[in-house]
């Protein structure tokens, strides 16, 4: 009896741990994503003398002055918005929305690669990513992080208890 309450106690104490390092984790997500969002993320060179920077909030500034509303909403809805409510519904364990969404997050991430490889392609336009790339990559890398954690976690707590634990 003492023996199952031990465990039982410490179990508890595991989850309180854990749901604190997660929760830690998940506001470092969202200010290295603020971060990101705010900070340059692409740098180009054209001809070696012009030399533009651009961030996520200055490309939906300049889409929404130039009236191209159809880039400044895929910005905004999976580049801004997206990525916010993942934390947020994160930071309320409302896990069936968050795996949907995690699946449209962080696109800008791969459209800023495509568009430095087209770049260094051409002999006339120079891109290198800049600071805010590395913010929403390290980002990204702690949500990854975060889903490893919880995996370990529940994997451990199937491991110990196969009937108890909502692998869903």
């Amino acid at each position: 009896m003492i023996d199952k309450n031990l465990k039982n106690l410490m179990k508890l104490h595991q989850e309180k741990i854990t749901n604190f390092v997660v929760k830690l984790l998940i506001l470092s997500e969202l200010s290295f994503f603020i971060l990101g969002i705010s900070s340059t993320l692409i740098t180009t060179e054209e001809f070696w003398i012009f030399s533009h920077s651009f961030s996520i909030l200055g490309a939906l500034e300049l889409f929404y002055k130039e009236k191209e509303f159809t880039l400044f909403l895929l910005i905004f809805i999976f580049g801004v918005s997206a990525p916010l409510l993942k934390m947020l519904l994160k930071i309320f364990n409302l896990k069936f929305m968050v795996a949907f969404l995690h699946r449209f997050t962080f696109l800008d991430i791969f459209l800023v690669a495509i568009l430095i490889y087209v770049a260094k392609s051409s002999s006339i336009i120079d891109a290198d990513v800049g600071v805010g790339f590395w913010y929403l990559l390290t980002a990204l890398a702690i949500s990854y992080l975060q889903i490893f954690i919880i995996f370990i976690t529940n994997k451990q707590e199937l491991i110990e208890n196969p009937l108890e634990v909502d692998v869903y």
